[in-house]
């Protein structure tokens, strides 16, 4: 899965493709495990903040996946997310943080969410709207991205390179 895929090339592989949210939040565990060659230019989405109405908060739970909780442990967007709502309480879910939010097991939700053009003046937010759910805040855009062990000596190019030599 994509959320792997940092944790594999710093551990056993030299190459990867995943996205950029996920490189980031990985990164906050393990800085300098791997490194950003090259953005693909596609799977393009957001990181957000969702719920089902803008409200004050106290004491909000977050639903979480386990993969993005270094995000809100410490850092820009957790200082962010303190001065907007408050103290908050973390709950890694896995699955569908959308159905804790809906549901409402957790206050506020952070996701990676895609979008589809229903119109030209309309951005149909997929899995929230069918939720009931709405963005309170865009933390991040994010897209496909290669990765590689962060290595001095390694570089898109010879990537490149060792996959012409392989597809030959």
């Amino acid at each position: 899965q994509s959320k792997d895929v940092p944790w594999y090339v710093a551990e056993r592989g030299e190459y990867g493709i995943t996205g950029l949210d996920l490189v980031r939040a990985y990164l906050l565990e393990d800085p300098g495990a791997v490194k950003i060659l090259k953005p693909l230019g596609f799977g393009r989405g957001d990181l957000v903040i969702f719920g089902r109405y803008e409200r004050k908060f106290e004491n909000i739970r977050i639903a979480v996946p386990y993969y993005y909780k270094n995000f809100l442990g410490s850092g820009e967007i957790a200082d962010y997310v303190r001065k907007r709502f408050g103290e908050y309480r973390l709950m890694e879910v896995s699955g569908s943080t959308e159905g804790f939010v809906s549901d409402m097991t957790a206050d506020i939700g952070l996701d990676f969410t895609t979008f589809f053009l229903k119109s030209s003046k309309e951005r149909q937010q997929t899995t929230l709207r069918s939720n009931g759910l709405v963005i309170l805040d865009t933390i991040m855009p994010t897209e496909a991205v290669l990765i590689a062990k962060n290595k001095p000596e390694e570089s898109f190019e010879q990537f490149e390179r060792i996959l012409n030599d392989r597809c030959k």
